[in-house]
Order: C-alpha cells, then structure tokens, then sequence
C-alpha cells in the first residue's frame, strides 16, 4: 500500500536555516521531494511622493533670549 502525503510550507528564512529543516532522517522506502522557490519582491503601485511630501518638517518656532534673575 502507498501513501502519498503532500504539504506546502512556506519559509521565510536563511538559506542554512532551510539546509537545517531539510537535512533530517528519514526512514528506508520514504521518498521526499523539496522544491525551493525565489520570490523576488514586485514594485508598490502605489504612487511616489515627492521628498518634501513624504517626510513633513516641524514648523519653526519663535523663542526669546532667557533673562537672568538678579542675584
């Protein structure tokens, strides 16, 4: 009798990290298939802000000169 048992794991991790996970024993007859996928990251759609818009800057504020108390 076969049994086929199939799982999707999705690891976000180093690639030693993977070696680490992979590299268990594994009894006589138990055959295991690993695939690995590079992901790359696509662009934001989303729409560029100018550099002035994207960070706002503190207003400037009005100070005076501190007067010393008489001694």
């Amino acid at each position: 009798e076969m049994r086929i048992h199939k799982r999707v794991i999705e690891l976000r991790t180093t690639v030693d990290a993977v070696k680490d996970i992979v590299n268990v024993d594994i009894d006589p007859g138990v055959e295991v298939d690993v695939s690995l996928l590079k992901f790359e990251k696509k662009p934001s759609k989303a729409p560029k802000k100018k550099a002035d818009e994207a960070v706002k800057q503190p207003e400037a504020v009005k100070t005076e000169p501190v007067k010393e108390a008489a001694k």
